[in-house]
């Protein structure tokens, strides 16, 4: 009797895990665009449950995204502009400044520059020089970026970087960095 019991219970469970399963098939294939909303956000809800929390809340990431350039204008700020943002997060008590983007042509928009261009007579500032400066007051780290197409020698100050070949597995592409593009002079410095 026990025996039969126990059949009972395990195909009703699996006649109700059956149609379970048919019941979402059917859903997803004929009516997505109407739970796929309600996926979205069973997801993120998830996600928000299961991630942790920031290990440090005292990092911050200040974007420059399509607000900030709506507000401030085109994309390259100039130099002048990128060394008033060092300057300011310097006086706001930030500890570290990492700036992920590099600086490896001069200033197009620098005053002294669109002096000489335009045949201006005058003294005016060198943007790339006032960015140096600020860098060097400020508690500020550049970045640089590897070069895969052709070879460059310049290589960051105080940053040993040693190129030698790796053998990766067969199936990846090997890449091998030829030089390394950085920051210009006098920014370099």
């Amino acid at each position: 009797m026990l025996l039969l019991y126990i059949t009972l219970i395990m195909k009703s469970k699996l006649i109700i895990f059956s149609a379970l399963f048919v019941a979402l098939f059917l859903t997803d294939l004929f009516f997505k665009p109407y739970v796929e909303p309600f996926d979205i956000k069973l997801r993120e809800l998830m996600y928000k449950l299961h991630t942790p929390e920031p290990v440090n809340s005292s990092i911050v990431i200040v974007d420059i995204d399509t607000e900030t350039i709506n507000a401030f204008g085109q994309w390259p700020f100039s130099r002048l502009k990128m060394a008033q943002v060092l300057h300011n997060l310097t006086e706001a008590g930030v500890g570290i400044i990492g700036v992920d983007m590099v600086f490896s042509s001069p200033d197009r928009l620098s005053p002294h520059r669109m002096a000489k261009e335009l045949d201006v007579e005058g003294t005016f500032s060198n943007s790339d020089e006032t960015l140096a400066k600020q860098i060097s007051n400020t508690p500020t780290i550049l970045g640089y970026f590897f070069d895969y197409q052709r070879v460059n020698n310049q290589v960051p100050p105080q940053i040993p970087v040693e190129f030698k070949k790796i053998n990766y597995h067969a199936s990846l592409q090997r890449r091998e960095a030829l030089g390394v593009d950085g920051n210009i002079e006098p920014i370099r410095s």
